[in-house]
Order: C-alpha cells, then structure tokens, then sequence
C-alpha cells in the first residue's frame, strides 16, 4: 500500500483529476468495459489486485499511472454520444516520467514502468482478441522476457480491476489469461 499511500499524499491533484474523469457519457450511457465509472476507482481496483498477486513495484508503479493520461486526452462526442481517449498512454508516459523522476528510481526502473505503461494494449488486445499467436507475441518479446512478465502481470490487474457488463465477459476470459500467465512463468 505504500506506493498508493505516496502517491494520494503527494498527488492529490492527480487522485482528483482522475476521481472526476468518467469513463460514461451521461447517466444513461455507460462504458459497459468500466461500469466502476471512473479512472480512479479503476486504478485503485487494479492497485489492489496487484498487492494481492505480490506484483513488483514496478507493475505497481505502472498501473497507478498507466491511466492518468485519460484526464487529458477524455473527449465528449455529442453526435455519438461516446467518450473517448485518444493515445492517452503517450500522456500517461510523460505525466509518470514527472512523477517517477522524484522518487529515487534510476533510468532502467523509470524505463520499465515506462515501457510496460506504452505496451499495455499489446496484451490486452491479445487476450481480448486473440490477433495473433501466443507464439508471435513471445517473439515480439524475444529480447525483453522480463518485460513480457510484467506486462502478463500488469495486465491481469487492470483486466480484473474493472466492473463490467454481462454484454462484454466474452472479452475477459479468465481461464485464458491464467493459462497465458502459466507459460509466460515457464519462458
């Protein structure tokens, strides 16, 4: 809890920021993939499943500020009537460098955090869509195998620190990530 403690104490604009950042609409048009509602609830959901999987803090430090590129890039589309993102892992990268340049991390830790924060969706895509093989994803990988660790444990928080609708838990197969979890531990 000590990563989270630190970063609520010394960031509260951030905690607030991300507390009023909504992944709905309105009240009648809700993101069925964060029914939580906003960024902060998700991040805390997913901070604690990374205490409860004994995560490094490196996956800690990832997934407390793998989002908070969302208060800047949200976006209303009144004709759609949808929220949207954009390339908020770009944001999010340079708000974490700001944060972790002040907490006594030498370059390759900040870089970890850093990378793992730009290669979420890597992984997410993969389990939510199965786009190519596991095979091709370890290749992708083939010279950063602890990277690839982290992010398999990166992204079994936030995939399990959200609320999500009936309509959508074909996209969320647990089996299958805790069997991806299983050989990514034996490469």
């Amino acid at each position: 809890m000590q990563i989270l403690k630190y970063f609520i104490i010394n960031h509260p604009k951030y905690v607030e920021m991300m507390r009023t950042c909504t992944y709905h609409y309105d009240t009648n048009i809700i993101n069925f993939h964060h029914l939580e509602g906003d960024v902060w609830s998700h991040t805390v959901l997913s901070y604690s499943n990374s205490l409860r999987f004994k995560c490094s803090k490196y996956v800690q430090w990832a997934i407390l500020l793998h989002d908070i590129g969302r208060v800047y890039t949200r976006k209303v589309d009144h004709k759609k009537e949808r929220i949207s993102f954009g390339e908020f892992e770009g944001v999010s990268q340079y708000v974490a460098l700001e944060i972790l340049s002040g907490i006594g991390l030498n370059n390759r830790e900040i870089s970890r955090i850093l990378k793992i924060i730009a290669y979420q969706y890597t992984i997410i895509d993969y389990i939510k869509y199965k786009s190519i093989t596991y095979d091709e994803l370890v290749y992708k990988f083939k010279y950063e195998e602890e990277l690839l660790k982290d992010l398999f444990h990166y992204v079994q928080c936030d995939l399990l620190g959200r609320i999500i609708d009936d309509t959508k838990v074909n996209l969320y197969d647990q089996l299958f990530m805790s069997k991806m979890l299983s050989d990514i531990k034996k490469t």
